[in-house]
């Protein structure tokens, strides 16, 4: 889209009247030097001078030129599964791991995120202590010993610095013994307005312990915090996963 604005150099009315003058005074004084005079020649240089008082003229408008392009930008839906040893506790539903569920999860999860649309990037870390890519179809077992939720959210957000992140999912059990307070990393996310996203795994305490570190105070809902169990799966969860954003 192409437009073209004005800003004068004073008001639009002392501008108006500027220019007839200057206008009227050109033709006048042209029109007295050609008394007596022949020649195509001479109205050439009257139409050069008013020309050129025209141009003033619109310089003193000042116009400008705008062109507007609308381009989307891609947003990036981040899965974060908990790869601790506590996930391969087997208290889901048959007597399941969690690790086992998560990645069931997980690989569903996916298959719905890529059919939302080109614009939205999908990427899966792990995380323990650190926060390492999660390769698809890759079932090796947890093994790490520490859980750093706050570190992990505020890493994987690092990692997108200067896109947008449409939302983060979390998959874990709620259990957090490492590195800043999740309370810390929530508030961060909030700020950058990033939902996160929480899928509990384990006994019935794991939703409420995800929702203690992700609230961000008393009285507060906590931000873009949402949890579903999946019908007929026990405490075994479903991610409901956000539409992309469209906004230019």
């Amino acid at each position: 889209m192409i437009s073209v604005s004005f800003e004068p150099v004073g008001n639009w009315y002392v501008v108006a009247v500027f220019g007839l003058v200057v206008t009227g005074l050109t033709i006048w004084a042209y029109s007295l030097r050609m008394r007596g005079t022949t020649g195509a020649w001479r109205w050439v240089r009257a139409r050069l001078r008013l020309a050129a008082v025209l141009l003033c003229l619109i310089a003193a408008l000042r116009p400008t030129l705008v062109f507007q392009k609308k381009q989307k930008q891609p947003s990036t839906l981040i899965f974060l599964s908990d790869a601790s040893q506590s996930m391969e506790v087997n208290d889901e539903v048959r007597g399941q791991k969690r690790w086992e569920v998560a990645r069931k999860t997980l690989a569903q999860a996916l298959d719905t995120a890529r059919t939302l649309g080109a614009g939205l990037k999908v990427k899966s870390y792990r995380f323990d202590l650190t926060l390492r890519d999660d390769p698809a179809g890759d079932q090796g077992d947890p093994k790490g010993k520490e859980t750093a939720i706050g570190p992990s959210l505020q890493e994987a957000l690092r990692r997108e610095s200067g896109g947008r992140v449409a939302a983060i999912v979390l998959l874990c059990d709620g259990a957090n013994n490492s590195g800043v307070a999740p309370l810390f990393a929530a508030r961060l996310l909030k700020n950058q307005q990033v939902p996160v996203v929480a899928v509990p795994f384990g006994d019935a305490n794991a939703g409420s312990k995800i929702a203690r570190y992700l609230d961000p105070g008393p009285g507060h809902r906590p931000h873009g915090l949402r949890q579903e169990p999946a019908p007929g799966q026990g405490n075994a969860p479903r991610a409901r996963l956000p539409q992309p954003d469209s906004r230019p």
